[in-house]
């Protein structure tokens, strides 16, 4: 009798979900190290269901959850909520600029709840205007890059 013996990616410490739209931004945010995306936006909000089952692909010990709008927030909180073998952390962005921003500030020497406690929201949600509209006009630009 024979086994089928399939190798396991190993689990790594951090991982990342997104909520964005389109495929510009979407491989914006897999530049910029999130695993799982869920298409989502301002007028396309994801279900709880949709949420924990990117949870569910990324293997990972903590997760954090990037929702981009306010809209999803609480989805995310529902779907972070409901995971029960993954530690889920829901970063409460607001925007793209901002979930960009997240993951542009977060630590990767530093543990996920150092992350957390070093106040990594305030980092990006306190942005100075000014820098969350250089990070959104960096953002089209990459857009407009990938569609030419």
């Amino acid at each position: 009798r024979s086994e089928v013996i399939q190798s396991v990616e190993p689990t790594k410490p951090v991982g990342f979900v997104s909520v964005c739209a389109g495929d510009g931004l979407a491989e914006l945010f897999r530049d910029l190290g999130v695993d799982t995306i869920v298409s989502g936006g301002q007028t396309m909000n994801p279900s709880t269901d949709d949420i924990l089952s990117a949870i569910d692909t990324v293997n990972a010990e903590n997760i954090f959850v990037l929702p981009n709008n306010k809209n999803i927030d609480m989805v995310a909180m529902q779907a972070a909520d409901a995971s029960t073998e993954k530690k889920v952390i829901v970063i409460h962005t607001k925007s793209v600029p901002e979930g960009i921003s997240a993951l542009l500030a977060f630590d990767e020497n530093e543990p996920a709840e150092a992350n957390k406690e070093n106040n990594i929201e305030d980092k990006i949600i306190k942005t100075d205007p000014v820098i969350k509209i250089k990070l959104f006009l960096i953002s089209l630009l990459f857009i407009v890059t990938l569609s030419l």
